[in-house]
């Protein structure tokens, strides 16, 4: 009995330090299900708590909390599914092996535990701090609940995000080993390869997701700080550290590593035309044939309307105009946000 208590303990450990373990399964399944009836089953209870025990902007909080946690938790399980799909398929890729190797080892660790436990701690104890009007109600109780599983679930895809950009990096990195196995093809004169569309697809959905929850949680903390609702004061210390880290992990951290993940896509786009263009030439030369002139004169000029043909294809949708974009509005909002909460109206 205590060897499967352990177990069971061991396990759940486990988990915790493998988020990839904890998105295994399907909506369908009997873990989806339940995951699916606890969660409404929740929020129905927090509803129902704060019709006996009101909290302050009670709907807008619960409407961002609830976003906030769909977003994570889809693009986790989104993400974990791709990753898997892409490593299996370039498993026999020699450019491929480190990037594998640095995913394996990172996908367990105890930063997942430590990282998401430090913006909990900072961020419940530091709310707790300037909400001085707070009561230990239900509600209360309830919102801090959701707020640690929110919290924890957005700190887990924060850490793919840089894994990702990293994964990507060091593919990047080890492109001089490209050769024909990643020959592309150009339906629509466009540069298309596969791998490469799958990355491409994978980062454009993690930046869509982290542009989306950092702007929720920006506006969040700034109408918890605006509202005089919850008696938060602009003057503590604790109100300019949160406001700093915020600022830094949202705002700072997000415009580098979107920046970047586009640089090292566009490096293998580019590193793939080159590829494939040199191999087009160096290519066993009908001209060794010296019986079929006219053959050779077909295939030479075959080969170069092929080689500017790459090299003038249309870049793949790298969106580099959207990361400028989404870079621009979240530290838009962020500046509004910050300069707001130093202006206190009168909430309604």
């Amino acid at each position: 009995m205590e060897a499967k208590k352990e177990n069971r303990i061991l396990n759940m450990w486990e988990t915790i330090k493998t988020p990839s373990k904890f998105f295994d399964f399907s909506w369908k399944s009997k873990k989806g299900i339940l995951l699916l009836i606890f969660w409404i089953a929740f929020l129905a209870l927090w509803f129902i708590s704060n019709l006996f025990w009101k909290f302050p902007w009670f709907g807008l909080f619960c409407s961002a909390f609830v976003t906030i946690h769909a977003i994570s938790f889809g693009t986790l399980k989104y993400f974990f599914q791709r990753m898997t799909i892409l490593n299996e398929n370039l498993a026999g890729c020699n450019f491929f092996i480190k990037a594998r190797y640095f995913y394996r080892n990172t996908d367990t660790s105890s930063i997942n535990i430590w990282f998401p436990l430090i913006f909990i701690l900072l961020f419940g104890i530091g709310g707790c701090v300037l909400y001085t009007t707070a009561r230990p109600t239900l509600t209360f109780i309830l919102y801090m609940i959701y707020f640690v599983v929110m919290v924890y679930f957005s700190m887990i895809i924060y850490l793919q995000y840089i894994r990702f950009f990293w994964y990507i990096r060091l593919i990047a990195k080890d492109c001089a080993s490209l050769s024909r196995q990643v020959y592309p093809v150009m339906p629509n004169n466009k540069l298309k390869v596969q791998w490469l569309q799958d990355l491409t697809d994978i980062a454009c959905a993690m930046r869509y997701m982290f542009a989306s929850v950092g702007m929720l949680y920006i506006a969040a903390f700034a109408l918890f700080c605006f509202s005089p609702a919850f008696g938060a004061s602009i003057t503590a210390p604790i109100f300019y550290f949160l406001w700093a880290i915020i600022t830094i992990f949202v705002v700072i951290i997000f415009i580098i590593v979107n920046n970047l993940n586009s640089f090292y896509l566009d490096k293998l786009r580019d590193k793939i035309k080159q590829t494939y263009v040199e191999e087009l030439i160096s290519f066993d030369n009908v001209s060794n044939n010296k019986e079929n002139t006219e053959l050779f004169d077909l295939t030479a000029l075959f080969r170069q309307i092929c080689a500017i043909s790459i090299l003038n294809s249309n870049d793949f949708p790298t969106k580099n105009a959207q990361n400028w974009i989404l870079s621009a509005g979240i530290t838009t909002i962020q500046v509004v946000a910050s300069v707001a909460t130093l202006f206190q109206f009168q909430a309604p």
